[in-house]
């Protein structure tokens, strides 16, 4: 199901821990949630604590401004970008996340720090992907979880 709406009702409940304002797009205010997203970024805060929606869906026009792929699942409504609140290892993180979402991205920023991309979409030959910014090395995509794992494993201790 596809819950939607704009700027008033930026303080609406969509669940026990999330707002209507947190998947809101930053340039026109509408939101466009699937429920099927919320559900499962509830599961993940049940079990690694907090966490910090920092973009959820995204207009065109926003998409294009942010650098967003032109077939973005933010734009479909099924994706957030997230963070924990805390100091939680990304790996940790990973892990739990790739059991509740079908796509799962990995980016290290140029600080250190790490924030995921997760979402819904099941039609992907390769769902995990990373990018490290530190490096500016290009979005790797891989087949599996023990890929994805192997990876973010060799960026050492870093938290979302």
């Amino acid at each position: 199901m596809l819950l939607t709406g704009t700027s008033a009702d930026h303080f609406k409940r969509l669940s026990a821990h999330f707002r209507a304002g947190e998947f809101a797009c930053r340039h026109c205010g509408v939101y466009r949630i699937d429920t099927r997203l919320v559900d499962s970024l509830e599961r993940l805060r049940g079990v690694i604590g907090p966490v910090a929606v920092t973009s959820g869906y995204r207009c065109a026009v926003h998409n294009a401004r942010v650098g967003g792929a032109q077939s973005s699942r933010h734009l479909i409504s099924d994706a957030a970008d997230i963070v924990t609140v805390g100091h939680v290892p990304v790996l940790d993180v990973v892990m739990h996340a790739v059991r509740l979402f079908d796509g799962v991205g990995v980016y290290l920023t140029s600080a250190g720090s790490a924030f995921l991309h997760v979402d819904m979409f099941t039609g992907r030959k390769n769902p995990y992907w990373v990018q490290d910014h530190r490096r500016a090395e290009p979005k790797v995509y891989l087949p599996t979880v023990g890929e994805l794992e192997a990876v973010v494993r060799t960026w050492g201790k870093v938290n979302t």
